[in-house]
């Protein structure tokens, strides 16, 4: 799955792949599991900046974590 979607409301092929990969869960669990991956990604997409000043830009955002 990828982490991409951020629409709460739903989304037509998230919420049945996550459904899906997690069947013994509620959606309320697996929503919370799916925003805590994207978390963790965002985190490693910023954290592989290697550009002095790309990183200067991305700073504030992982002071964020």
């Amino acid at each position: 799955i990828s982490y991409c979607c951020m629409r709460r409301g739903g989304c037509p092929r998230r919420d049945p792949a996550l459904e899906g990969r997690y069947p013994d869960k509620t959606k309320e669990e697996y929503m919370k599991i799916y925003y805590e991956k994207k978390k963790q990604l965002a985190k490693k997409i910023l954290e592989s900046v290697k550009d002095p000043q790309n990183k200067k830009k991305v700073r504030p955002y992982l002071d964020l974590f």
